[in-house]
């Protein structure tokens, strides 16, 4: 069987295929009254089709005859009046949806002259008019165009949705100022757009801390729906719930529900940091092991299983275990994005290797948001430039000390009014001499105190009161500056303040905020509280590694 799909072309170009169409019927030795008829039937059929329908034309050759099918679609009603005014073909109808829609098929049989002939009708049929070329490049761009225009809309809703899943997670201003004791840091890497991991840090209380790293099965959008709900659980059980095994359960039985089609599971770590104890309670649903790293220099691998992954067994009781985690340790928690990183030859990264930067890092990289970095950067030296097939995500939560094994402290206290601010920028600088601070810490430092003291005098200052008292603490250990700046003015949070669009022009960007934003980014740590009629920031910077003065 010959089968050929013509355009529909309205206008001249129908003369063309019309003639065409004439050709192969002559070829087919079929006489000049029923090959005007055949074409006149053609012609009426063509009028009655839309520009982007398309007409197929087949010939089926055996050994006696030939028949010659044209078929297309039509409304019914056009089908019926059609068929009355046929003088050549047969007509043969099927309904094909709902809408009265019908699948017509005009055929006729003619003795086979040859099966040459037969193929060189076909050959007649399938070439293509000028017109006909045109017009099927025309639909073509018109397909690209339109494909490309949704595939810009997917983009777009894919970003947006990655933008949502970006703000559920903690951001990294919650996180350096989660609690004055706790330094952590934490990333989310997805392979795709969008990804099925999660993490959460929580202060629950002044003593207390939830903390939480999940991983969906699947990828894409169904991953981060299920990533939303779990996310979504853990927080309002975290809230009104003491025990991570408690909370496992509760958020696995409502995982459950609704899940036995699809049939996704996550795998799960909770755990509550005690700070008054100095413990750490866990549960752990199917997921990898974590560690703390311990003052000593060692590891304590918390490899306790306490059930599957949550999703599947909606009645699973799960249990919890509890560490000690003490100032100046160290919790790492990470999916298996980490482990299961491969090179181009497919050896894994490993959780060998992660034990193994843990123990060369801990005592050489204090601070959490560098420690993730060189993990990181570890990772993908390991990795090369084969992409990530899972996603990435890592959590670190460090208790702070400030016991005198970690070296020598120097503490300085200025005080001064809001009308004698220059006076108290060469206090910190002398000051920040006094300490022996690097060039690099000590610029960072002063930008930042120029900030904090412009911010102070514009937005802190009662109208009824001409100056406002302003204290500032700087405490420095071989490791970080902690900076603390209290006044008595008016309350005012620059933690509340919103993030200045970097990306716009100067022209186009309004005013205020920008600085704020760099006094954001510079610190490591920064948190605020009002206390007793008094505005306290406090913020903390890593000391460079570059020779003290």
């Amino acid at each position: 069987m010959i089968s050929i799909d013509l355009p529909v072309i309205q206008g001249r170009a129908f003369l063309a295929i019309r003639e065409k169409f004439n050709r192969a019927l002559s070829c087919l030795s079929i006489g000049d009254v029923q090959r005007c008829l055949a074409t006149a039937d053609l012609s009426m059929l063509y009028r009655n089709l839309r520009d982007t329908q398309i007409l197929t034309i087949e010939l089926d050759c055996d050994s006696r005859q030939t028949i010659l099918n044209v078929k297309c679609s039509l409304h019914s009603d056009q089908a019926t009046a059609f068929a009355k005014d046929l003088q050549h073909f047969k007509l043969d109808t099927l309904p094909i949806d709902d809408r009265k829609t019908v699948a017509i098929r005009l055929w006729h049989a003619y003795p086979l002259s040859s099966e040459r002939t037969c193929s060189e009708a076909g050959s007649i049929l399938s070439s293509q008019t000028a017109d006909e070329v045109k017009y099927l490049a025309k639909l073509t761009e018109q397909s690209l165009s339109s494909t490309q225009k949704q595939l810009e809309v997917v983009e777009k809703d894919l970003q947006v949705a990655a933008e949502i899943q970006q703000h559920m997670l903690p951001s990294k201003q919650a996180l350096k100022s989660i609690h004055p004791d706790i330094d952590c840091h934490a990333y989310m890497i997805p392979s795709r757009d969008i990804g099925g991991d999660l993490f959460e840090i929580l202060r629950l209380s002044d003593q207390c801390l939830g903390v939480a790293i999940g991983d969906v099965s699947g990828k894409g959008v169904p991953a981060a729906m299920m990533m939303a709900t779990c996310i979504t659980l853990i927080r309002a059980y975290f809230e009104t719930h003491d025990s991570p095994g408690l909370i496992m359960s509760k958020v696995n039985h409502r995982l459950c529900e609704g899940n036995e089609e699809d049939c996704m599971f996550t795998t799960l770590f909770l755990g509550m940091i005690d700070l008054s104890s100095d413990t750490l309670t866990f549960s752990n649903a199917g997921h990898n092991p974590s560690l703390i790293m311990r003052t000593d220099g060692t590891l304590d691998i918390l490899d306790n299983l306490h059930g599957p992954a949550i999703g599947v067994f909606a009645d699973h009781t799960y249990s919890e275990n509890s560490r000690i985690f003490a100032p100046g340790e160290r919790l790492l928690l990470y999916t298996d994005g980490v482990s299961e990183s491969f090179d181009n030859s497919g050896s894994l990264y490993g959780f060998e290797k992660i034990q193994d930067y843990c123990l060369s890092s801990y005592k050489r990289v204090q601070n959490s948001r560098r420690f993730l970095s060189g993990l990181l950067l570890d990772i993908n030296e390991h990795s090369g430039t084969e992409h990530s097939h899972d996603d990435v995500t890592l959590l670190t939560v460090q208790r702070n000390t400030n016991q005198a094994s970690h070296g020598e402290h120097a503490l300085i206290t200025l005080e001064g009014l809001s009308d004698n601010i220059a006076s108290l920028k060469k206090d910190v600088e002398r000051s920040c001499q006094t300490l022996k601070l690097s060039a690099t810490t000590t610029s960072k430092t002063l930008l930042i105190i120029d900030e904090l003291l412009a911010n102070i005098s514009s937005h802190s200052r009662p109208p009824h009161q001409q100056r406002t008292q302003i204290k500032i603490q700087m405490e420095a250990d071989p490791i970080a500056l902690t900076i603390e700046v209290h006044d008595n003015g008016l309350t005012f949070d620059p933690l509340r303040t919103n993030a200045p669009e970097v990306d716009i022009s100067l022209e186009e960007r309004e005013e205020g905020g920008l600085g704020l934003f760099f006094v954001k980014n510079m610190a490591d740590q920064i948190c605020y509280e009002r206390k007793s009629d008094w505005n306290c920031l406090r913020l903390t910077i890593t000391r460079e590694a570059e020779q003290e003065a």
